[in-house]
């Protein structure tokens, strides 16, 4: 080897030797750490102190406990499920739902399938139940019980109190009727006002919250009943009408009828609706459409008289506070 080419070698091995050592030097060092722990939603750490070094120590993904109920869940208010990491401490929170009791619901001629729960004291229980199939005008439905073993009494619930909410907990009716022991009448189309039949009908979940007086073991199960009472107008030349009608005292009265668009392109008459009952005393009207939703009045018209109404299926709402017999109901184009 010559000696410029030894000098050569010798140059090039410093400048692979010395950033070596350097580099050496530089991760070789011992870190500081400060005691506390450092965290995000992740990863916890320890935080070097070392001038300019901006490494995180020991880090590592949280262990999380098995968690512990810091909020009761209610009716109306999640409650909150609290974890805590056993290396750092850190603290995460998650929502817990309410537990409610799951009714099937299901048609009258069906398998009536039901659901057993346990009421282990006194107080007030929720369940929910989804309507399906459904919407205003297709029936009614009951809330069945049985104590499981036999025995149920009217007095085991206050089922005057209970209450039927909504998919968003919004109050939709107080209280339900019963024929019998755990037969209770969650939609009374002749009691209840069109707008609660119509929310209490509509597809979707629903609550219902019943006040229990004796702990024991029941069942229950949601029953649809896809009739209802609601009488039909036979329509003949221009007019729909029903002969020799009873009108109950404090009840909700239903007439359906069906406008087609032969029927609105007139005769002799033009296409405005004129409701009327004969005899009639003191009754009050609602007009209706085929979803249960008051009919939007124009500039001239009343609780008895609509212009212009589209082709489709209506519902005349008559309540009367005094029973009336052999009433002719109405409904004419005029």
């Amino acid at each position: 080897m010559t000696k410029k080419k030894s000098i050569w070698v010798f140059v090039l091995s410093l400048c692979l030797i010395v950033p070596a050592m350097f580099m050496m030097t530089a991760c070789g060092h011992k870190h500081t750490a400060v005691t506390e722990w450092s965290s995000d939603a992740t990863y916890h750490w320890h935080v070097c102190e070392d001038e300019k070094c901006q490494e995180q120590l020991d880090k590592a993904e949280h262990t999380w406990d098995a968690g512990v109920i810091t909020k009761e869940a209610t009716f109306l208010e999640d409650g909150e499920k609290t974890y805590t990491c056993s290396v750092c401490k850190r603290t995460k929170t998650e929502a817990v739902a309410y537990n409610y009791v799951d009714l099937n619901y299901v048609e009258k001629e069906d398998t009536q399938t039901y659901t057993k729960f346990t009421v282990t004291e006194a107080g007030t229980y929720y369940f929910r139940y989804e309507v399906k199939n459904c919407g205003f005008g297709n029936g009614y439905y009951w809330i069945n019980m049985n104590k499981v073993g036999g025995g149920l009494q009217q007095k085991d619930t206050t089922h005057a109190q209970a209450k039927i909410y909504d998919a968003n907990k919004k109050l939709i009716k107080t209280g339900m009727d019963t024929r019998a022991a755990g037969q209770f009448g969650a939609v009374e189309t002749k009691r209840d006002t069109p707008e609660i039949v119509r929310e209490l009908m509509e597809n979707g979940v629903k609550y219902l919250e019943m006040p229990f007086v004796t702990p024991g073991e029941y069942e229950m199960v949601v029953t649809h009943y896809p009739s209802n009472s609601y009488q039909t107008l036979e329509y003949s030349e221009g007019t729909f009408s029903k002969t020799n009608v009873a009108l109950w005292d404090n009840c909700y009265n239903y007439f359906k009828l069906t406008l087609t668009d032969e029927m609105l392109k007139g005769g002799s008459y033009v296409t405005d609706l004129q409701l009327d009952a004969s005899p009639k005393t003191g009754l009050a009207w609602q007009f209706l459409d085929a979803n249960g939703n008051p009919v939007e009045k124009q500039e001239g018209d009343s609780d008895t008289y609509y212009s212009s109404p589209a082709a489709g299926t209506y519902y005349i709402v008559i309540y009367t506070t005094t029973k009336q017999t052999d009433v002719t109901v109405s409904a004419s184009l005029v």
